[in-house]
């Protein structure tokens, strides 16, 4: 039986992304889904700028935008007593790229050469939309064996290989597949995770049950100017506490209620209760009950079996961190497995996942749970009466910390006081950068990504970088002899790429005249001279411990 390099468990959006990720860098994958075809549920509503960059280098964030909100609309959002209410707080600022994605992008054009901006906007778009975009994707490439509706139903680890048991879900077909490697991106209730006998960090079901009903109206739209709803209602009506999501600025709505509606209370009736409109026509097309997390796995893996996306963590949606990590965890995964299936990688890069990630997971829990604390305040505090110690237009700014969090999506680094640096980085004597969940401060220490930045001719940095091993940025005035480091990745077989940056601008912001660039876009090395051993360097980087 013919041997797989890569199955992966799961076709979400996460699987997809680390099924195209490994198919452009040139490794084959099998994936299975239990589900015979994409949600239909919306979920998700927005993918956040560091997605975005991910996608872009993928070749399909244009697909992604088209399938997504129009690129003239906004994304304000507003804290109000009814739904299309005057409201009482807006958070619409448009520097921090609430406006529309043609707006956004003149936005980081203007910061282009400074490094303190994500080279793409964030894009609102449901699950239900982004996950054909992916299935188109996967589908038409080559390397990509998609296998919708197959259940996986038994793993085995062995010496040298990994072997899945899947049935079809309508025939009861069975298949086996043996591959080097494996990839759980199969959930919350993930085989994968089950098989590895990982337990979760955290607590279950601090927040209890959510009530989520998924709605269309077209005349909903008509209550805004040029008919473009908010992104994001959040309601205080005493007798109404929800948030109403439009998550593609069209006839699409999801209603997330903190109390479950009592037996046989009518759908529409409740609606009603905030639009407070009985002109207004919808049409319930799902309702269901959930309970948010805040958890993540105490392991991301061994060996050869790997977990990613929700089988590793679950958070509240309040923030949006919940796909978007696993989106970068697909991301930081896909590299160091095509290493390992051709050659280079060495017996450190894969425990580097687990290293590198879940600290970045556990980070982005505590950050969602400050927003779900700054949202129960805002929703749930006395608003009107002598009762009121604090003003709502002084609680709901709060939470613009949903909305604005760039620490947390892309401004964290490898490494941290207690776990160390990665093993896959070489961080010298820097220091610690700055880390805030908000804010966002560019930085090349080793561990962090690379901050954007757009040559004089427009052209974008991170548009150069090779997308299947490293690139070494040469930033001196002269341009410094690279010989000695190009020789030894030859001679380890890892791909590099020298690209040399005369712009004065760039070399301020990038802070050192050598960086050291990995295949997704994080600094795994800068340094003003080139190594003495640039061996010991390149076996650093591809996870080499003994050579």
């Amino acid at each position: 039986m013919k041997t797989i390099p890569v199955i992966i468990v799961g076709g979400g959006p996460v699987g997809m992304t680390l099924a195209l990720a490994l198919a452009q860098q040139g490794v084959r994958s099998v994936l299975f889904n239990n589900r015979e075809g994409t949600t239909t549920h919306p979920r998700l509503d927005v993918i956040n700028p560091r997605t975005l960059e991910i996608f872009r280098r993928l070749g399909i964030s244009d697909a992604v935008r088209a399938a997504g909100n129009p690129l003239n609309q906004h994304q304000a959002v507003h804290v109000a007593r009814s739904y299309a209410g005057e409201p009482v707080w807006k958070f619409d600022d448009e520097t921090m790229l609430m406006g529309s994605t043609l707006r956004s992008r003149e936005i980081i054009k203007d910061h282009g050469r400074d490094g303190s901006y994500p080279l793409e906007p964030m894009h609102r778009i449901s699950q239900m939309r982004l996950e054909p975009v992916l299935k188109a994707a996967v589908d038409a490439h080559p390397l990509c064996e998609i296998l919708f509706g197959w259940e996986v139903h038994d793993i085995e680890e062995q010496a040298g290989c990994v072997t899945v048991h899947a049935e079809n879900v309508k025939s009861g077909e069975q298949r086996t597949v043996i591959g080097q490697y494996l990839a759980g991106c199969d959930g919350p209730e993930s085989i994968t995770r089950r098989r590895l006998g990982v337990e979760y960090l955290g607590l279950r079901d601090l927040v209890g049950e959510i009530f989520t009903i998924h709605l269309r109206s077209k005349a909903l739209q008509n209550k805004f100017v040029d008919g473009i709803p908010p992104w994001h209602v959040w309601s205080i009506n005493p007798h109404w506490r929800a948030i109403f999501v439009n998550p593609n600025g069209g006839e699409d709505y999801v209603v997330h209620k903190g109390v479950p509606p009592a037996e046989g209370q009518d759908l529409h009736a409740l609606v009603q209760e905030f639009i407070q409109d009985p002109d207004i026509d919808q049409e319930i097309l799902l309702s269901s009950v959930w309970k948010p997390q805040f958890i993540v796995a105490e392991s991301y893996g061994r060996g050869r079996i790997w977990i990613v996306g929700d089988a590793g963590h679950q958070y509240m949606p309040t923030g949006g961190m919940g796909l978007n990590t696993g989106l970068s965890e697909a991301y930081n995964l896909a590299w160091k497995l095509v290493a390992m299936v051709k050659g280079w990688g060495g017996d450190a890069l894969l425990e580097s996942y687990g290293i590198e990630r879940q600290p970045v997971a556990v980070a982005a829990r505590d950050h969602v749970r400050l927003c779900a604390a700054a949202v129960l305040g805002m929703m749930h505090g006395e608003n009107e009466g002598p009762h009121v110690r604090e003003p709502i237009e002084e609680r709901a700014p709060r939470i613009e910390r949903l909305y604005n969090a760039w620490g947390a999506e892309f401004g964290y680094c490898y490494a941290n006081d207690r776990d160390g640096n990665s093993p896959i980085i070489d961080a010298g004597n820097d220091p610690l950068p700055f880390y805030d969940h908000v804010e966002y401060r560019p930085t090349t220490r080793a561990g962090a990504r690379l901050p954007s930045l757009l040559r004089e001719d427009g052209e974008a940095v991170f548009d150069l970088l090779d997308r299947e091993g490293f690139t070494l940025l040469d930033l001196s005035a002269k341009g410094g002899d690279t010989a000695s480091l190009q020789a030894a990745a030859k001679q380890r077989g890892v791909p590099m790429k020298l690209l040399r940056l005369a712009e004065p601008y760039a070399r301020d912001v990038y802070a050192a005249d050598y960086v050291l660039v990995r295949p997704d876009e994080f600094v795994a090395w800068r340094g003003n001279a080139l190594p003495d051993d640039p061996l010991q360097l390149i076996d650093r980087v591809r996870g080499a411990r003994h050579v």
